[in-house]
């Protein structure tokens, strides 16, 4: 089974706010934190990346097209509503591919917007 926890996007802040962090707020009604308009949470997907890194919904990560090739591709974590399951956008084509494919974290959705631009 795997641990359920999130990290935060504070917009106002222009931060990211670690599932450590989110601890430390225990005592604040958990109606207050949700309803935090300028945070968004992001759930842990219960992998790591290959240098034991979690991965969570809206990083930005390389992974293998296709298993145990040497191609990597860059994607974002989603979370897919129709197959109930957390999976790899990729930013070229917009291909859905398994997380279980991963190999690196390379940053996320919010800090390193410079990485979802496509190349030409």
């Amino acid at each position: 089974m795997r641990d359920i926890k999130f990290k935060c996007w504070i917009s106002s802040e222009n931060r990211m706010m670690l599932p450590e962090e989110l601890i430390d707020k225990k005592d604040m009604p958990i109606g207050m934190l949700i309803t935090k308009s300028n945070w968004k949470f992001l759930q842990y997907t219960g992998l790591k990346d290959k240098n034991g890194k979690e991965i969570y919904e809206g990083d930005i990560v390389k992974f293998e097209y296709l298993a145990g090739t040497s191609i990597l591709h860059t994607g974002k974590v989603k979370w897919n509503s129709i197959l109930c399951a957390f999976i790899v956008e990729n930013i070229k084509t917009g291909s859905i591919n398994y997380c279980e494919q991963i190999r690196e974290v390379i940053g996320n959705i919010y800090q390193n917007t410079e990485l979802l631009e496509v190349k030409k």
